[in-house]
């Protein structure tokens, strides 16, 4: 086999910014009520209780001159430097220079502009790879509104940024080249460390493994392992350069619990993969994601029992699985073509569909990406974020070969026409398929055999549909909308069509670019209408916040910032530097998690959240099953009566307050807060302090020990057998000195620093904070470093030193920045004794 050349450089004269300014359009036209202020872009209910709450949080840092490390709202705290899904950046800062009532408008722009990113990263690659900028706009258009792409932009930007990195990653990596290897170096290794610094992990290591299998390609196919080893420097770079922020989320880890249930084994691979609840019919939605319901709504009133925000986001178009699959037939004029005559390149992008396929619909192939990232629960079906750019350049290689035969010079008539006629031509199929169907009975089961028989099933039923939906779930039943089968049978038919034309050499000849400008035509329209649907749909407004799970876009004047007097009359009324709230919700007007989103935006401490997991120490206390959850802990729809108010007492909580849909949405303060508006319910049970020095200490074995001492009997309303100001229980292993608990003690809270302050004492004394023992919290008295004990199962205990009346309690976490910036310093050496390396291990370049 011959060595794969290298690509020419793109032809002088050719103007990109068309392309450019195409894509730019288009996204802003998705986004056009966001951008003329006529309603806001807050993404789904995911969105709003982690990503925007988180930044929420860095902002109000950035203005207080500092980034924020310690989140004293969720959880009883919680390490924002150790988020695997987002951490600070110069766009945090960017937003924090706006006011903050134009806080969700100035940070849904920042989404665009990522959004934009995206899709002009991506033209860039696959017109390196086809040289075609038609070709290449469409194949940006189908990657940056590609299912995945809509849903991960609607909730989590640091999610969806790993696609910006993507086409950059690829796009250095096939230009690397020894004559200009420290360029290349360079550029490679400042992707991979944006990637692992800022972007989200997971979505990160499928990247990771994208761009590795890459580099091995262009290794094999051009004889030169310069592409891998450059990789494998550039990543030991990255590496360095992002080591405080991987190594403090391993650390951060292990202090969280990500379980199910108590009776629920996360180690055991089948119930894990049953309780994910993966079918393998599920591939169909390749074809048209509507298929099984195309948002939440559609889903229940289908009657089907699937999670459309996992599985099979691949879908790019209802062209799109046709053209993959036509090339996979026919490639380069020569059926069975792609095994002949394709690159390795192209080779390697359909190993990446079908891999990625294959993790979707076989339990086999997502057990060995479980074994290879440690067996951790993570949905590993994300892998598709791998396959949306191998996806798009290909389809974008396959409009190319449509007109190869045309010569370089395509006339405007056969432009116009062509993208005229595929636009028109996919309006006719959403026309002629029927808006309105009733849905589809279809009998399948989750084997890939029994998934291949669905579109029969659908056919054979599709003229003769259900009348009414079955009383009750179960896994063998599916419910198709009748209108999206329709538009995949309607593709279907269109596909052959045009399969035939394109092998008919005289037609094809005749026709020159317009099939090709036919295909870009259709597959743009028909994506711009599905990211429409998502963002602008009736689905995203109406009265009630994320109702039904969907987006929500509110508009202008239906949802503010509080404003700071507002949210200072509420943290007086509710004692807020003193004590702890529970939030309370009806499920029917608001989302299922509330307090994410309320408790920093209102300035409330709480113990509910919704994080990378639930801390062992705080998930240890005998809660109610209904409270917990895989990553999350709430209170919202019980009503008051039902609380666990003894265990809410043990950690702090005083009051409870039952929020409605115009508090949530307007903001505290918004009339009598002392009212009918608010409804504030006092807790009953004793209430522990947020600072108190017990009367006595004794020593505790371990968390497992301390917590048979307090809940003997596990009942979540006996309440603890202790009373932790007469009597606390400290991990001390021994260490504790001779101690005098007597006298007082009060604390300053700050961002990150507590000063904590107690009368003097000839011995040492333990002061108990109720507040989330971590183990990166570090206290000093007077100069030098004291212990912090975990006391009663998930408090601190700090050390007041024999004398001493103040001490200091400082945050200090391996994710800090003042870490990230001396590894960068060390990593940005590392690369230049690298670029030195190669300079001498290179051979002379020969004279001219």
């Amino acid at each position: 086999m011959k060595p794969d050349a290298q690509p020419a450089r793109p032809a002088a004269g050719r103007s990109h910014w068309p392309a450019l300014l195409g894509l730019l359009a288009l996204v802003a036209s998705v986004y056009r009520r966001h951008l003329t202020g006529d309603a806001l872009f807050l993404g789904n209910f995911d969105r709003l209780n982690s990503f925007l709450n988180t930044l929420w949080l860095q902002c109000q840092g950035w203005e207080q001159g500092h980034t924020a490390g310690w989140d004293e709202t969720m959880f009883m705290g919680r390490n924002l430097y150790a988020l695997p899904f987002t951490y600070p950046n110069p766009l945090n800062y960017l937003v924090s220079l706006f006011p903050q009532a134009d806080f969700f408008w100035v940070a849904g722009l920042v989404t665009i502009l990522l959004h934009t990113l995206a899709g002009w990263c991506a033209y860039w690659f696959i017109h390196e790879v086809c040289r075609d900028r038609w070709a290449a706009f469409c194949g940006a258009t189908i990657y940056q509104f590609s299912a995945l792409a809509v849903l991960k932009i609607t909730q989590n930007d640091m999610s969806f940024a790993v696609l910006i990195d993507i086409p950059l990653l690829l796009l250095v990596i096939r230009r690397l080249e020894p004559a200009r290897f420290a360029r290349g170096f360079l550029a490679l290794s400042a992707v991979l460390a944006h990637l692992l610094i800022f972007c989200f992990l997971q979505k990160a290591a499928y990247a990771l493994l994208l761009a590795g299998l890459y580099a091995l390609t262009l290794s094999w196919s051009r004889r030169s392992w310069q592409p891998l080893l450059t990789l494998a420097a550039a990543g030991l770079v990255a590496a360095l350069a992002a080591f405080p922020r991987i190594y403090g989320i391993l650390q951060e880890l292990k202090t969280l619990q990500r379980q199910i249930s108590p009776d629920f084994d996360m180690k055991n691979f089948a119930a894990l993969y049953q309780w994910q609840n993966f079918k393998g019919y599920d591939v169909w939605r390749w074809f048209n994601d509507g298929l099984f319901g195309r948002f939440f709504s559609e889903v229940f009133a289908l009657n089907n029992n699937l999670n459309i925000t996992e599985g099979m986001l691949m879908f790019s178009g209802l062209l799109t699985p046709f053209l993959i699959l036509g090339g996979l037939l026919r490639w380069e004029g020569r059926w069975g073509g792609i095994f002949r005559r394709a690159t390795a390149e192209v080779r390697l992008f359909y190993l990446l569909i079908a891999l990625a396929i294959g993790v979707v619909t076989s339990m086999a192939v997502y057990r060995v990406f479980w074994e290879l990232f440690l067996r951790l629960d993570f949905t590993h079906t994300r892998f598709l974020i791998a396959a949306l750019l191998p996806q798009a350049t290909l389809v974008a290689l396959l409009i190319v070969r449509l007109r190869q035969s045309s010569g370089p010079a395509v006339d405007s008539a056969r432009l116009a026409g062509g993208l005229a006629l595929g636009a028109i031509a996919c309006a006719g199929v959403y026309h002629f398929a029927g808006p309105t169907q009733p849905a589809v009975a279809v009998a399948m089961s989750a084997s890939w055999a029994d998934a291949g028989l669905t579109p029969l099933r659908g056919l054979a039923t599709i003229m003769q549909p259900a009348p009414d939906l079955p009383p009750l779930r179960t896994p063998v039943v599916a419910w198709m909308n009748a209108a999206m089968l329709n538009r995949v049978v309607l593709t279907a038919l269109l596909a052959l069509l045009l399969g035939g034309l394109a092998c008919w050499p005289r037609l094809r000849r005749w026709a020159g670019g317009g099939l090709a400008f036919f295909v870009i035509g259709f597959l743009t329209a028909d994506m711009w209408n599905y990211t429409n649907l998502q963002f602008n749909g009736r689905q995203v407004g109406g009265v009630l916040p994320f109702y039904g799970s969907h987006s929500y876009w509110p508009e202008r004047g239906t949802f503010l910032v509080p404003q700071a007097d507002e949210v200072a009359r509420v943290r007086a009324r509710l004692e807020a530097d003193a004590y702890r709230v529970a939030l309370l919700s009806d499920t029917s007007e608001l989302p299922l998690f509330t307090a994410p989103y309320i408790a920093p935006a209102w300035g409330l401490r709480v113990v509910e959240g919704y994080s990378s997991g639930v801390p062992v120490r705080l998930a240890a206390l005998p809660w109610p099953g209904w409270a917990l959850g895989l990553r999350t802990m709430t209170f919202g729809w019980q009503p008051a009566t039902q609380l666990p108010w003894a265990l809410l007492g043990f950690t702090n909580v005083k009051y409870a307050v039952r929020l409605t849909a115009p508090l949530y949405r307007l903001g505290p303060g918004r009339g009598d807060l002392a009212g009918t508006e608010m409804e504030i319910v006092p807790n009953p049970a004793r209430v522990t302090p947020r600072v108190f020095v017990p009367a006595a200490v004794a020593e505790a074995a371990s968390m497992v020990e301390a917590r048979k001492t307090f809940f003997p009997s596990q009942d979540p309303n006996a309440g603890p057998a202790l009373d932790p100001e007469i009597t606390s229980l400290v991990e001390a292993h021994g260490s504790l000195p001779g101690l005098d608990q007597t006298g007082t003690a009060a604390a300053i809270f700050g961002d990150d620093e507590i000063t904590l302050r107690t009368t003097a004492s000839d011995r040492a004394r333990i002061v108990v904070l109720n507040e989330l023992f971590h183990p990166d919290w570090h206290a000093y008295a007077g100069g030098r470093e004291t212990a912090i004990y975990p006391t009663n199962i998930l408090m601190r205990g700090v050390l007041v030193p024999a004398g001493a009346t103040e001490v200091i309690l400082r945050f200090k976490s391996w994710g800090r920045p003042a870490n990230l910036l001396l590894t960068s310093v060390a990593a940005f050496a590392l690369a230049l004794l690298v670029i030195l390396a190669q300079r001498k291990l290179s051979p002379p370049r020969p004279a001219p």
